[in-house]
């Protein structure tokens, strides 16, 4: 994949019209020479370029393009290499209003693509023109084995136009890329040209007069947020005259074990209330599954406000990590897909919730954030990284205004199209393929109908590189897959849908509303087959044998549940390591499906997942390792007794030390426990470290499996209730007589050091001696000794030690009551304070 290094500045030139360059109309490029879609429109050509963005005579551009140039190189050879050895020619880039624009460019590190990046942006509706003289150098490198021999080439000239977006259309450019500035310098800026470009009056930029950002805000009136929420509801849309809208009943069973597991999981102090446990349906089939956690979002229906999660289990539903998002959805806005998973590159990707894609790495922190370039807008359908750090991502472009009375709908309609951007590993875009310039026939053709003034006619879910160094896409409103010539962006072949170019060998119907379609080394091609058009519809991952030169395809292999599933919309078909197969049926709650169903090539069913209630895009396993930047958590059940740990995110732990004492410098060391689950809890109330009327500090330590110990891996201490809450300790006596000091040799003690005695703290302003702290126990007789009536409470534990027990701040009486010492706390100082909403306390 192609990255860029660092070129010239370019210079401007005002001679547009220069004799030698060739103009993009007077030909077009061969369709057989392309290997492009017979059905499909032919591409302007582009003088020596094989490629060129915008696309010549391309309309609807955004302000904010960037200029991509591609040598029409030869690489059919193996012995040949070619790349760009002198891109300093002076090329000019001229607005019919903005005038002539600076650019600066760079080269690929495939050495062949040139990117040129406009300063500032173009003005709405602005007729632009490129013009590339002669001069431009590629040398081609015929590899021998006495040394190399270089053959330089010297491109010819070539010009072309395009045009901008108009001004109501263009303004959503300019928003997306205001709410997606990176500083407040450059969203100042982007600002500044919306003032100044969505103007009504007759000149821009530096012509034109500038305008408030009221009048901007007019422009883009209909506009709800950085994401065009409205249209995501074409999602759960399907139209069906024949039975209306379509409803079908849940295949999500309750298991009286997956039911009990449910259950445990919840039961956990250290998740979230409102964590989503996994239901396991089908438990793990010993030997026959595939080694892995499974990566997911569990998401719940639009119009239910929650917060989002997103989710790693191991095979038998426990959790391994998660993360909440911090604000809930109010229908539409704020939700997503979230489309999380592992990618080549062995990182995390998930779409966040500030728009784009946030990219974490092992320690589960944000090492890269990534949105559209250009001012398109976050499409969380899919999202993909390559082992070089490349990214393939899809992003929304629509259209204002269309006339779709002709299809039922709108004489102001917005119809959304699409675009596919690969970027570097920089961020620099490289290339883009636009819906718009390619698929005109989308609006006659597709399965969709216009609704509520809006018309997804081509509904892209799926984007990938194929094997060969091309792009696959999925259309789900087509029904059809598409591979694209990355070279050149020609359509080279579709598969299914009204124009499709492949016949289906013996019965089989087809893809129908399809998900994640993928191509794969073998000539094999993947989709999860919703099967909407089909009456009565039913689901199906599919796996096709395709012949891209006879353009056959051949059914090889497909699961359809037994009964049959129909999931109404997302889903998702992949393979694993070992030869299994994982499917999610999907479907929409409450008519949701098994998210994640492990399946080997007898479809035998190995393991299935489930979320009641809710759903999840896509879901698969990885082979994922974590090691988080946080600490272990430590929370005290004061009700039980109990302490409850875990470490969000860490796979390597091999078995937890607990640790607990008076001193927090030196604390026994209370129990070695396995790890075996995401959470495991200790009992205390009957042994010496109780936090029943004791003041004791805990911590826990998590042992990885290489048998290393680091504070790293250790929580925060954590202060049982008695110590803290000062309790009933340190109010119930409303007179100071009643108290006794704990350090009167410490005038000046700290609260730390006053709670290691287990003694109540009280801060110089809000004491009777007021300039100075004061560290304090109860007493009940004059003479500072403890009494022995009403109110007593025990204190202590079988065994305890005198010094022990007054060490705590109790009392000792070595004759109680039944004749044997005890230890005990006067007039009710034992009450513990609660946390009303968990009954618990966190470490900080």
């Amino acid at each position: 994949m192609p990255q860029l290094r660092e070129g010239s500045l370019l210079l401007t030139m005002t001679a547009l019209l220069i004799p030698p360059l060739v103009r993009s109309q007077d030909h077009h490029v061969d369709c057989d020479v392309l290997r492009c879609s017979p059905g499909s429109p032919l591409i302007p050509a582009a003088g020596p370029f094989a490629y060129v963005h915008p696309l010549p005579d391309a309309t609807f551009v955004s302000p904010f393009t960037s200029i991509i140039m591609r040598p029409d190189h030869n690489d059919n050879h193996a012995h040949r290499h070619q790349q760009v050895v002198n891109e300093s020619v002076h090329v000019a880039i001229e607005g019919e209003d903005s005038g002539t624009r600076n650019a600066t460019m760079a080269v690929s590190r495939d050495n062949l693509t040139i990117v040129l990046d406009i300063d500032g942006a173009f003005v709405p509706g602005e007729r632009v023109t490129v013009s590339v003289p002669e001069g431009i150098t590629l040398a081609t490198t015929p590899w021998r084995e006495d040394g190399e021999e270089h053959h330089d080439e010297v491109l010819g000239g070539f010009w072309w136009q395009f045009t901008i977006a108009p001004r109501r259309t263009a303004a959503h450019y300019f928003r997306a890329m205001r709410d997606f500035a990176s500083s407040n310098e450059r969203r100042r800026h982007i600002e500044h040209m919306m003032e100044t470009h969505l103007g009504s009056g007759n000149g821009a930029g530096g012509r034109g007069v500038a305008v408030t950002m009221a009048a901007a805000a007019e422009e883009m009136e209909d506009e709800t947020d950085i994401r065009p929420f409205f249209w995501r509801e074409s999602m759960f849309t399907h139209h069906d005259d024949r039975r209306g809208p379509t409803a079908h009943s849940s295949s999500l069973l309750e298991n009286a074990t997956a039911s009990a597991k449910k259950r445990a999981i919840k039961a956990y102090k250290t998740l979230p209330d409102d964590y989503p446990a996994v239901d396991v349906l089908v438990p793990p089939v010993k030997g026959k599954t595939a080694d892995g956690v499974i990566i997911f979002a569990p998401l719940r229906d639009p119009l239910i406000s929650v917060h989002q999660y997103l989710s790693i289990v191991d095979e038998h539903g426990e959790p391994v990590w998660y993360h909440r998002f911090p604000h809930v959805n109010e229908k539409w806005h704020g939700w997503s897909t979230r489309d999380f998973k592992m990618q080549q590159n062995g990182l995390l990707s998930h779409v966040s919730d500030r728009g784009g894609w946030s990219v974490l790495d092992h320690s589960y922190e944000e090492v890269r954030h990534i949105f559209p370039k250009n001012g398109y807008i976050t499409n969380d359908h899919d999202f993909q990284m390559s082992k070089d750090d490349h990214v393939l991502l899809l992003a929304y472009d629509y259209r204002e205004n269309m006339d779709m009375t002709w299809r039922g709908g709108s004489p102001h309609t917005k119809v959304m199209g699409f675009v596919i951007q690969e970027l570097d590993d920089k961020d620099n875009l490289v290339w883009q393929w636009n819906s718009w310039d390619h698929l005109h026939g989308g609006l006659e053709k597709s399965q969709n109908k216009p609704d509520g003034g809006f018309f997804d006619h081509l509904h892209v879910n799926s984007a990938c590189w194929t094997p060969d160094g091309h792009v696959l896409i999925s259309l789900r409103h087509l029904s059809q897959v598409i591979k694209i010539n990355r070279k050149t962006g020609a359509i080279m072949w579709k598969l299914g849908g009204p124009d499709g170019d492949f016949t289906f060998h013996g019965k089989d119907p087809g893809p129908s509303w399809q998900h994640d379609s993928r191509l794969h080394e073998d000539g094999r091609l993947s989709l999860f087959d919703n099967g909407n058009g089909r009456d009565p519809p039913w689901s199906r991952a599919v796996e096709y044998e395709i012949d891209e030169k006879k353009l056959v395809a051949k059914r090889k292999w497909e699961y359809r549940h037994d009964p049959d599933r129909y999931g109404l919309a997302m889903g998702g078909f992949d393979y694993l390591d070992n030869g299994n197969m994982v499917v999610n049926f999907a479907g929409v709650e409450p008519d949701s499906h098994p998210f994640y169903t492990e399946v080997t090539r007898k479809g035998e069913k190995v393991l299935e997942l489930s979320i009641n209630p809710g759903m999840a895009y896509r879901a698969m396993k990885y082979d994922w390792w974590g090691a988080p930047s946080s600490l272990p958590d430590l929370v005290l059940d004061a009700e039980r007794a109990s302490l409850h740990f875990s470490w969000n995110g860490a796979t390597h732990i091999k078995e937890w030390k607990v640790y607990g004492g008076v001193d927090p410098d030196d604390m026994d060391l209370i129990d070695t426990i396995a790890k075996k689950h995401f959470e495991h809890s200790l009992e205390l109330a009957d042994t010496r470290h109780s936090p029943i009327n004791s003041c004791v500090y805990y911590r826990v330590e998590a042992v990885t499996k290489h048998h290393k110990t680091s504070k790293s891996h250790s929580s925060p201490p954590l202060l049982s209730p008695w110590c803290s809450s000062m309790g009933a300790m340190c109010t119930s006596h409303s007179d100071d007589s009643h108290r006794q000091d704990c350090a009167s040799d410490t005038p000046f003690v700290t609260q730390q050091q006053c709670h290691q005695l287990g003694c109540c703290f009280r801060p110089p302003d809000g004491s009777t001696k007021r300039d100075v702290p004061w560290c304090f126990r109860p007493r009940t007789s004059d003479d500072g000794r403890c009494g022995s009536g009403k109110g007593q409470v025990d204190a202590g534990w079988d065994g305890i030690q005198k010094n022990e027990c007054l060490g705590q701040g109790a009392c000792w009486h070595e004759t109680g009551e039944a004749g044997v010492p005890w230890c005990f706390h006067a007039a009710d100082t034992c009450k513990h304070m609660k946390d009303k909403g968990n009954k618990r306390l966190v470490s900080e």
